[in-house]
């Protein structure tokens, strides 16, 4: 058999791909089915091929294509009552990609859990763990933040996060909101310094971040929630790794970090199907680990605008402006480096329903701005666009056929003083889904 009928037939065999979205969902967990819903359990097993014209995200002339399969396994839980509701998801995607040496093969795992407790009409309480080992940037970065890095990193690179939110009622109009939120992150890659003269991504990277909130609450109307919120982050680097040598002599924990968000809010119910979100204020950020370090205030907001126009279709569009961190260190003669960034990050999506329980459709587009502060990186710009698209047609209640196109483009400043970094990449895929 020839190499291009295998490659053909790899292309029309294997599984899942890259790059889609901040949202992240043509790696999450498919959506449960009608089928699906009908029972607290479902095991799945999906099968794509797929042809990747950059796999290792690299400018040119470095790019490297392959054909590859994948295969991906995967099973879901969910136990309701009146008042309480507990799932679990697990997935798990082999990735072989073919004539890439040495590592032909990833392995990824992502695992969701969640506990929904409704003490009251008035009172909830939401406890969430998402954990994924990856090395694609939209699945180490967590779900719904800004993306830290934008390239793709090899190794079992770890990122959990805990949420955990209490609402409360305390009368037919006032009420308060109560969250906490807890991110990990941990790379493969240590030791950098010492084989390749540069940063490694542990001390780029590796930290725990911790965000507390608390939202006053005031119901205008039965459709309109006003609120006034803070919320107080810390940042804390965790890598042993040097973060830059000697003359600077400077570790990770050097860009450990205090916010502060002070902002107002507005939740409101158009109609059943039509709902939108705001929250518009001010970031703070102290580096107080950082002699001489000024404090750095910001624009701070998110909103989101969420449409179910049919059954089985629903629309979302939404934009986030904040601080956040970076694989970005860029020192410069002063010894000055790079921080963080400031991000602006525009996305939408649209799931709609060809037919029924039959023919589904999904469209998912992000673009992120970031502007870098400190180094010789201060002031530059990068911008990071990922689209997903995505057909899924039900061939009976236990298989699906599936067929998609996935498309990253990070265009960077940086280029001519850090190393070129910029890319583009194109993914496309098909395969068949079995589910029980």
């Amino acid at each position: 058999m020839s190499k291009k009928v295998m490659k053909t037939i790899l292309a029309l065999a294997g599984v899942a791909v890259i790059g889609t979205v901040g949202l992240q969902a043509a790696e999450a967990l498919p959506v449960l089915t009608p089928a699906e819903a009908a029972k607290p359990y479902s095991v799945s097993l999906s099968v794509r091929g797929f042809y990747d014209d950059n796999i290792a995200t690299r400018s040119s002339p470095l790019r490297q294509d392959a054909w590859g399969t994948e295969i991906s396994p995967s099973a879901k839980l969910r136990l309701r009552s009146d008042v309480t509701e507990v799932s679990a998801a697990y997935r798990y995607a082999l990735r072989y990609y073919d004539g890439r040496k040495p590592h032909s093969a990833d392995h990824m795992h992502i695992f969701d859990a969640a506990l929904n407790h409704a003490f009251s009409e008035r009172y909830r309480f939401t406890l969430t763990d998402n954990f994924a080992a990856a090395q694609e940037a939209p699945i180490i970065n967590a779900p719904g933040t800004l993306a830290a890095v934008p390239l793709r990193i090899n190794g079992n690179n770890l990122r959990n996060v805990v949420d955990a939110n209490f609402d409360a009622f305390l009368t037919e109009k006032f009420g308060v909101g109560l969250g906490y939120r807890n991110t990990w992150y941990d790379y493969e890659e240590k030791g950098a310094f010492a084989t390749l003269g540069r940063s490694s991504y542990s001390a780029l990277l590796d930290r725990l971040e911790h965000l507390g909130t608390i939202n006053l609450k005031y119901k205008v109307s039965e459709p309109t929630i006003a609120l006034l919120g803070y919320q107080f982050g810390a940042i804390h680097f965790t890598s042993g790794d040097v973060l830059l040598p000697a003359p600077i002599n400077a570790m990770p924990n050097s860009r450990d970090s205090y916010s502060h968000y002070y902002f107002v809010g507005l939740d409101h119910t158009f109609n059943p199907y039509l709902s939108a979100n705001f929250r518009g204020g001010a970031q703070t950020v102290d580096y107080h680990r950082l002699p001489g370090a000024k404090l750095r205030t910001n624009p701070y907001f998110d909103v989101a605008l969420k449409w179910r126009y049919l059954e089985g279709s629903s629309a979302l569009i939404g934009v986030k402006h904040a601080r956040n961190q970076t694989d970005v260190v860029a020192p410069d003669a002063t010894g000055s480096y790079t921080l963080d960034s400031e991000s602006t990050m525009v996305y939408a999506a649209i799931n709609h329903a060809f037919i029924q329980e039959k023919f589904f459709g999904s469209v998912q587009i992000s673009y992120q701005n970031s502007e870098f502060r400190g180094g010789i990186a201060n002031k530059q710009n990068e911008n990071f666009v990922v689209l997903g698209l995505n057909l899924t047609y039900n061939i009976n209640k236990y298989l699906a056929a599936e067929l998609g196109y996935n498309f990253d483009l990070l265009s960077s400043d940086l280029d001519r003083l850090v190393g070129y970094r910029s890319y583009h990449r194109n993914v496309g895929y098909m395969g068949l889904r079995a589910t029980y």
